[in-house]
């Protein structure tokens, strides 16, 4: 984002909640991407997948809410006597709870099969710790969005996989597509309830869909209905404020309740999201 905050989508102070999601084998042929990021649902709905890092592995959760390429732990960047730097720019969780931000660079960290180069990443004392507890999974790293955008991507999370290319493959079915919102850090699409149009983030690091109060009144109670493209979906949600992304216009956070019904693909260079 353009301004001196980040704001990671993490619902974990909002909503625990117990999400599961049958597994479907239907083979692909992985060889024809870059790269593939396997990855496990948690019992309460949320991604994780392993990092290489030198000769550790370490836990990772899979968040599209947050705009950066690696976030680890002042537990691990404490550990191993990284060197971080902390800059003026505050972190603020969704209810707008307050954290500083460390950076630091890191070598020697593998996503999935890629090696990645001397990558930057950011730290924020006691956060990821304080989430872990909340959820009941130990994990000392996020993968971000940063990542991920600079891939073709197909989320499909009955395979429990990222399929991720550098060049676009046609699409030749599909159910709904979208135009992603330009120069930002996060993944918005427009959504329409009842004719009305507003904005919703994608967000993996969320396990259940939300929306704001001023939208709940477009949904019957608990279940919404909503237009992606010229296509209705439905899934059920939860109603909690969303002010602390009112810069944004965000009144919608789509998680993995819906996620995990369709399979996604997102085009970060054209800006488009299709669900197949």
């Amino acid at each position: 984002m353009k301004k001196h905050s980040f704001k990671v989508l993490f619902l974990f102070s909002i909503l625990i909640v117990s999400c599961t999601s049958s597994k479907i084998i239907n083979q692909v042929d992985e060889t024809q991407f870059d790269n593939v990021v396997n990855f496990e649902v948690s019992p309460y709905g949320l991604i994780f997948t392993k990092l290489k890092v030198k000769d550790e592995t370490v836990n990772a959760m899979i968040d599209f809410g947050d705009p950066n390429i690696l976030q680890f732990s002042s537990k691990f960047v404490t550990k191993h006597s990284i060197p971080v730097k902390k800059i003026q720019a505050k972190m603020y969780d969704i209810r707008g709870n307050e954290y500083d931000i460390n950076f630091g660079t890191i070598e020697n960290v593998s996503v999935g099969k890629e090696a990645l180069p001397k990558t930057p990443f950011s730290s924020s004392p006691g956060e990821m710790e304080s989430v872990s507890k909340q959820i009941n999974t130990e994990f000392n790293a996020v993968v971000g969005w940063g990542y991920f955008s600079k891939y073709f991507i197909q989320l499909d999370y009955n395979q429990r996989k990222f399929y991720l290319n550098k060049t676009q493959s046609p699409i030749a079915k599909f159910k709904a597509q979208t135009p992603l919102m330009e120069d930002v850090d996060y993944l918005i699409i427009p959504v329409s309830f009842k004719g009305h149009e507003v904005k919703a983030v994608i967000d993996t690091g969320s396990p259940v869909t939300v929306v704001d109060p001023s939208i709940a009144k477009y949904s019957s109670p608990g279940q919404s209905t909503f237009n992606i493209g010229s296509v209705k979906f439905e899934d059920k949600f939860y109603t909690e404020d969303l002010s602390i992304l009112e810069d944004m216009g965000i009144k919608m956070i789509i998680g993995g309740t819906f996620l995990q019904k369709h399979i996604i693909h997102i085009d970060p260079f054209n800006h488009q999201l299709t669900i197949l």
